[in-house]
């Protein structure tokens, strides 16, 4: 992996966001992550979603994990999901 300087992983609490967390940590990354709630299980730099728009800090890779997702993970997207995680993305980017 190249030398990277500051990485953001949304969904770092998730399944596949926590694992690329531990692989990033093994190789030494500047992480931070972006969760709906703060986690105290994660030793990284957290930043809450709600608190986006306010985010100063600028990462030279995002990894976008992250998703609103029906309950338990199965059943149907409902158009209410989908646009929350379209706009998640685009304020990801935005910012």
């Amino acid at each position: 992996m190249p030398s990277l300087k500051r990485i953001l992983v949304t969904g770092g609490a998730g399944f596949l966001g926590s694992h690329l967390l531990r692989l990033l940590q093994h190789r030494e990354a500047a992480v931070s992550v972006m969760n709906r709630a703060s986690n105290p299980a994660l030793e990284v730099p957290q930043l809450l979603i709600s608190e986006l728009d306010r985010v100063d800090q600028r990462f030279d890779v995002v990894f976008l994990l992250s998703a609103q997702v029906p309950y338990g993970g199965m059943g149907r997207f409902s158009e209410s999901m989908i646009e929350a995680n379209i706009n998640l993305v685009a304020r990801t980017v935005k910012a």
